[in-house]
């Protein structure tokens, strides 16, 4: 719903099913492995700036490596709306990795590293 000023007006229970949905993801995509020896952990933080908000959780847990991803729009998209990548790129306060979609397999398997192994 739309309050009298232009804002939106959210539902704090439906935000709170929102964010609740998104942990539960997050949490799935970590593997026990992960979480065991890097330490790995699902973390949702909500913000009108997601950029800022990106790099004031890197700075204030001593975050060492942000990997983000990016949607690769087109360049008027991208003048239109700027990129949080790019933002986060430039403003982070360690380095920034940025995976494009679609992802690209850059690790061979072993069947195909074995034959490569053998071409040389």
């Amino acid at each position: 719903m739309v309050g009298g000023d232009g804002f939106v007006l959210t539902d704090p229970d439906v935000q709170a099913a929102v964010e609740a949905e998104g942990k539960k993801r997050v949490d799935g995509l970590i593997s026990d492995e992960d979480r065991l020896v890097l330490r790995a952990q699902g973390v949702i933080v909500t913000s009108n700036a997601p950029a800022f908000a990106i790099v004031d959780y890197a700075k204030s847990s001593a975050i060492n490596l942000i990997v983000i991803g990016t949607h690769g729009r087109g360049a008027m998209a991208h003048l239109l709306m700027g990129s949080v990548a790019e933002h986060v790129v430039r403003i982070a306060p360690c380095p920034v990795l940025t995976v494009r979609h679609p992802e690209r397999e850059f690790v061979l398997p072993d069947a195909l590293m074995a034959v490569t192994k053998a071409a040389r």
